[in-house]
């Protein structure tokens, strides 16, 4: 398998080498050409064949030389100007590469990074419907639904987010409240430990970085969850979800 995979680069690189040398002959000959082709109109705008029609000399040879003249403006621009744009793209490339981890995130905007609104595995709140009176049962069974979901955001029926109920969370809840009679979130949010954890998230707005929901997160001990809105301001319509993994992930890349 490996010789393959070397065997296929190898090949791609043969092709390549080949299509540059095809590329520079090619600009080659058409500079040479267009040298020729002002030599002989020059020389024939000197010679006494048709010195006799200087109005006429006068427009082929400015025809001719503007041809020409955009001709190698063309060549010069696409081959010196692709190259000066891919030399700044792998400049750019290395100095990211460089970055420390921190700074990475400075490069990245929240939109890139973040788990957009129709992507988000939610539980949406019906009108009607208030938060301290959502059973338990209920996430328990949504969490069942898809084994990679291992938090639910809690968004009201306006789009807004009002909990983040982590599984794990759940879980030791209920482990530890067995007796409990069909427990709600109100259930939760009376316990003094847990309770808080539910609003545990912060809140950034659209054009802001990965740095801007880090530090969000690092305002409040334990926090996971960074939510991304038009302004920032809590009560807004959540357009994106930025969790501590997707940044951890661009941190480590």
């Amino acid at each position: 398998m490996t010789d393959a995979t070397s065997g296929s680069a190898d090949h791609q690189a043969t092709i390549a080498l080949k299509h540059a040398q095809a590329q520079r002959w090619l600009a080659l000959a058409l500079f040479a050409f267009s040298f020729l082709i002002l030599g002989w109109v020059a020389s024939k705008a000197l010679s006494c064949e048709i010195c006799d029609q200087d109005d006429r000399v006068q427009l082929v040879f400015t025809t001719i030389t503007t041809l020409v003249g955009t001709w190698v403006g063309t060549l010069i621009a696409f081959y010196f100007s692709r190259e000066n744009f891919e030399a700044a793209s792998r400049s750019m490339q290395k100095t990211i590469d460089r970055l420390s981890p921190e700074e990475r995130l400075h490069t990245v905007q929240a939109e890139q990074a973040m788990i957009p609104r129709s992507q988000m595995k939610t539980f949406d709140l019906a009108t009607d419907q208030d938060l301290r009176t959502l059973p338990l049962a209920t996430l328990v069974a949504k969490f069942a639904e898809d084994e990679t979901v291992s938090r639910l955001p809690i968004l009201k029926p306006d789009g807004s987010v009002v909990a983040v109920v982590h599984e794990s969370l759940l879980n030791k809840f209920l482990q530890a409240n067995k007796e409990l009679q069909n427990p709600t979130i109100g259930s939760i949010e009376n316990d003094a430990d847990l309770g808080p954890k539910l609003k545990l998230f912060g809140i950034i707005a659209k054009g802001r970085t990965l740095r801007d929901a880090k530090m969000a997160m690092g305002s409040q001990p334990g926090c996971k969850d960074v939510f991304v809105t038009a302004t920032g301001a809590a009560g807004e319509n959540v357009i994106g979800w930025i969790t501590d993994s997707r940044i951890i992930a661009v941190m480590e890349s």
